[in-house]
């Protein structure tokens, strides 16, 4: 199904698809604007000048890209390949590695 809807477009790597790139660079500009504008508050309070206005609109944009950006994430590579186990309530919680068990450490003690 997937191959007569796109062609050869499903066998590529995600990287290669033209509309995952094109998606990519869109939020990688997005990124950019809200690292500037956090830079841009971050002067203005060296300054000691007022940043409440500025500050809330840059965490508020920032939040928003971060929705978005999960969101077309979720879309591109699907729900369980972004830690969606987590939010359907499933414990993925990393196991402490155990330590492998010597060999000689029986023999030392006979």
């Amino acid at each position: 199904m997937c191959r007569d809807a796109f062609g050869d477009a499903c066998r590529q790597p995600l990287a290669r698809q033209p509309l995952v790139r094109q998606r990519l660079v869109e939020f990688t500009i997005e990124l950019e604007v809200a690292r500037q504008w956090a830079y841009y508050v971050a002067w203005l309070q060296t300054k000691g000048l007022p940043v409440a206005a500025e500050a809330s609109a840059s965490k508020y944009f920032t939040s928003e890209w971060a929705v978005r950006f999960y969101n077309m994430a979720v879309e591109t590579m699907g729900l369980g390949a972004l830690g969606g186990l987590i939010a359907l309530g499933r414990d993925v919680t990393p196991q402490p590695a155990t330590k492998p068990k010597d060999e000689h450490a029986d023999a030392d003690e006979s």
